[in-house]
């Protein structure tokens, strides 16, 4: 039994860096029959995801550092502003799959894992950010990097 399970175990750490490496920036629809493994950054938590992005770099605009109202005070997020085709994708995907799963990719980690409640109109994403003020300025930086690049 013991065999089986590290088995079982190097097959989800295998799967998930094959998944790391090919899932770019955007959104995903997590799905039980998703052929990427990826893990929640800075959890154990692992989710099946569909490897076609609901929403891709190209639907990004830019990428800031915010502020949210959190119990404890303010909280620290990442905003990512949606052009009007990544808000209008966004919306229609949200409608179409209230009670499913999705997350937001960046530069290969998944940040986010939410439960689709209602249709969603939204310009920006919103991304609490663990980690700190310096790390999160550097996620900003580079994911505004990869915008510059493929929206040229």
């Amino acid at each position: 039994m013991k065999s089986v399970l590290t088995i079982v175990l190097f097959l989800l750490s295998y799967s998930e860096t094959i998944a790391q490496e090919k899932l770019q920036t955007g959104q995903y629809l997590f799905s039980e029959t998703g052929t990427a493994i990826v893990r929640l950054k800075g959890t154990d938590e692992v989710f099946s995801v569909n490897p076609e992005p609901v929403l891709t770099i190209q639907d990004f605009e830019e990428a800031i550092v915010g502020y949210a109202q959190a119990p404890k005070g303010r909280s620290r997020v990442l905003l990512i502003k949606l052009s009007p085709e990544g808000q209008r994708k966004f919306r229609e995907f949200t409608l179409q799959n209230i009670g499913k799963m999705s997350g937001t990719v960046i530069s290969g980690e998944l940040y986010t894992a939410i439960e689709i409640m209602t249709m969603v109109d939204i310009q920006y994403l919103e991304i609490r950010m663990p980690g700190t003020k310096r790390s999160t300025k550097q996620l900003v930086n580079d994911l505004n990097a990869e915008i510059a690049r493929n929206n040229k």
